[in-house]
């Protein structure tokens, strides 16, 4: 965890973006696409949340390390699972060793504080449940209403 911050009187401790550190060797045009997901033109306008739908291997994890690395920002992921939780992509309670709760944010929260990049990868997430459908939605509201944030996001499965 990396310093923690407060917000409205609540000590909240940030993830660590991923180090991971690689030369994109993929197809340039759809790295240039991504980014281009994420231009913005007005002080009004929000950047794309683009979706990334391929099998394991493609490299979407790969392109989501590259796009980071030419925007300069640091990337937060997630690993969904089909046991993910909405509630897991905002703040966890943790009862630390003291006995007193500390607040971690999730990476999606992570990146919207640190005006980073999220990947939220569900590559290995049941395709029809209803937690899934559910966390879809949460993370949509979060997207849509992102115009206090520096948040830029991307969103993979199978």
């Amino acid at each position: 965890m990396t310093e923690p911050i407060e917000i409205d009187g609540v000590t909240l401790h940030m993830g660590r973006p991923d180090p991971t550190d690689g030369q994109w060797i993929g197809q340039h045009e759809v790295l240039k696409q991504t980014l281009a997901c994420w231009v913005v033109l007005d002080a009004k306008d929000l950047p794309l949340s683009p979706r990334l739908v391929g099998t394991p291997g493609i490299g979407k994890t790969s392109l989501a390390i590259a796009a980071a690395k030419v925007r300069k920002q640091p990337l937060y992921i997630y690993q969904c699972t089909a046991d993910t939780r909405p509630e897991d992509l905002l703040v966890t309670p943790v009862l630390a060793e003291s006995g007193k709760i500390k607040y971690h944010a999730s990476p999606l929260v992570t990146a919207m504080i640190r005006g980073g990049i999220c990947l939220l990868d569900e590559g290995r997430s049941e395709e029809h449940t209803s937690e899934l459908q559910s966390r879809r939605n949460l993370v949509c509201r979060l997207l849509l209403e992102k115009k206090n944030f520096n948040l830029f996001s991307l969103l993979t499965n199978i």
